[in-house]
């Protein structure tokens, strides 16, 4: 019996705090999954069950709203749904509440991604995870992470599964193939209709999920000059595979967190001078705290909020008109580049000479040619140069660019399978218990200790768990931001 994409997942720890001060980390909480979901560019939730049973179950979900103020609203699921009123646009924590569920649980905007007729499905064959194939070029606008719910009732039984992509194109069988996270009770057919949505689902199996979380709740940069903060958050990579190990198993940071960088065009109506709403076509990509670049875009200026495929809302004016069809660039909110000067850096220096340092600031991370690992800026001098932390590798050559970022997350394995440790809060760092920590921008790896395998148990499967603290730095003054980072199990089977 193949390890297959749906039995290898990530959950929580113990104790995963909504502020500081308090105990971080623990033992592995199968109930507690990790959950990165956001609502583009925001909307309400509808709130499912997927068993009539369930009549008295309930959902809390907290998240921010389209202005980045924490929302919360509670609604009892239903199999036909129960509307939200609070419009969210990114999802930090849900909540199981009420009776205990007899169902699947689910929160899911309330606008679909994709909707469809299933041309097929299969529960797990060898190393062919369970599947649903989707409307021809569907693949290309879903997520992994994303929740797909069954709307009718062909074949007798399917309707109201709901079940959560893990991977698309699976086993290679095409874009348009998507993998869940568990068999279906009943599999769909070329009948069956579907909606794919964002949201949270709370499984009932292998373990009953009783909370989704996204690590690092509310953590926040300090204010410019004052102290820079790193935050410690455990997960645990799990196989919930009962008859077969992973072996040769690795973590792996896949995407770095610094990568929300987007471009748009301006509309046929343009912009006036002092206007702070542009009109586009496409906001894809496009995400609120994002820096805007551009002609008669003001310096600072950041993305405050967007109507999908219709306009983009400033967080300054602009200081003139801006045409039709001109291009404004997007980045993300922590990452700054600097050119290096005309004398260049040999190795093994520390000085880097530039021209700009516009929104350069002590403690960033710095990555580039000639930069070694986890090096970060030291002191600067305005326009002029930056002090590194350590020495470069190599020569660095004039008008070479370098990338300097205000937020950053890496990783460390615990030394152990099934670890319990704890740090006195999520400021405080691991002491002892773990290996090194990941060097260098993505991809990153590191191996699960010897014997290198997530062994296999019956659920759950503590004995399956590999522990990994995340580290999420912020220097102070660093505006708020949305970025992502991608970290991936991965393994070998037979």
């Amino acid at each position: 019996m193949s390890v297959t994409p749906n039995n290898l997942t990530f959950i929580g720890s113990a104790s995963m705090p909504d502020g500081d001060g308090t105990t971080t980390g623990g033992a592995p909480n199968f109930a507690a999954i990790v959950n990165f979901s956001d609502i583009s560019p925001s909307g309400t939730l509808t709130y499912y069950t997927s068993s009539a049973s369930d009549t008295a179950a309930t959902i809390q979900v907290y998240g921010r709203d389209g202005t980045g103020v924490i929302q919360n609203e509670t609604k009892t699921a239903a199999q036909a749904g129960t509307a939200g009123s609070q419009a969210f646009e990114r999802l930090l924590k849900g909540l199981a509440g009420g009776t205990t569920a007899v169902g699947d649980l689910a929160a899911l905007s309330t606008t679909a991604v994709v909707t469809g007729t299933a041309p097929g499905a299969a529960n797990t064959s060898g190393n062919v995870p369970p599947y649903l194939q989707l409307q021809a070029g569907q693949g290309a606008s879903v997520a992994l992470g994303q929740i797909i719910r069954i709307t009718n009732n062909t074949p007798a039984g399917a309707q109201y599964h709901m079940r959560r992509i893990v991977q698309i194109n699976p086993a290679n069988l095409g874009g348009d193939f998507v993998a869940v996270n568990r068999d279906w009770t009943t599999v769909p057919t070329s009948a069956t209709t579907y909606t794919v949505s964002e949201g949270m689902l709370f499984d009932i199996l292998p373990n009953q999920v009783t909370q989704n979380r996204r690590p690092f709740y509310n953590a926040a940069a300090d204010i410019a000059g004052g102290t820079n903060r790193t935050y410690f958050e455990k997960l645990f990579a799990v196989n919930n595979n009962t008859a077969t190990a992973a072996t040769v198993a690795s973590i792996l940071k896949q995407a770095d967190l610094n990568t929300g960088s987007a471009s748009i065009v301006v509309g046929a109506a343009g912009a006036t001078s002092g206007a702070t709403v542009i009109p586009t076509a496409s906001t894809t990509g496009v995400a609120v705290g994002q820096q805007a670049v551009g002609t008669n875009i003001a310096p600072g200026s950041t993305v405050l909020s967007f109507v999908a495929n219709t306009s983009v809302t400033l967080s300054i004016p602009t200081t003139g008109a801006i045409a039709a069809a001109a291009t404004i660039s997007l980045y993300a909110a922590s990452s700054v580049a600097i050119v290096v000067g005309a004398a260049g850096v040999g190795s093994g220096g520390t000085s880097v000479p530039t021209a700009s340092t516009s929104g350069v600031a002590n403690g960033m991370l710095v990555t580039g040619p000639g930069i070694a690992a986890g090096t970060t800026v030291a002191s600067f001098v305005a326009n002029t140069s930056i002090t590194l932390s350590a020495a470069t590798t190599g020569a660095i050559s004039a008008a070479a660019t370098l990338n300097l970022y205000g937020a950053w997350v890496d990783f460390a394995l615990t030394a152990a399978l099934d670890d319990s440790g704890t740090v006195a809060a999520r400021q405080t760092a691991p002491a002892s218990g773990i290996g090194s920590w990941s060097a260098g921008p993505a991809p990153a790896s590191i191996a699960v200790p010897s014997p290198q395998n997530l062994p296999n148990g019956a659920a759950p499967n503590t004995a399956g768990t590999q522990g990994l603290w995340l580290r999420l730095s912020l220097i102070a003054g660093q505006a708020p931001f949305k970025g992502s980072f991608v970290v991936r199990s991965v393994g070998q089977t037979t």
